[in-house]
């Protein structure tokens, strides 16, 4: 069972989730 991965909305990196992990990480650091 695979886990259905998205397109990542900034960059479009195949994540889980709608903005992925990095992406997230950045806007954390530059808001």
């Amino acid at each position: 069972p695979q886990i259905k991965l998205n397109m990542c909305e900034k960059c479009g990196e195949p994540t889980p989730r709608k903005i992925c992990q990095a992406c997230r990480l950045l806007d954390e650091l530059n808001p």
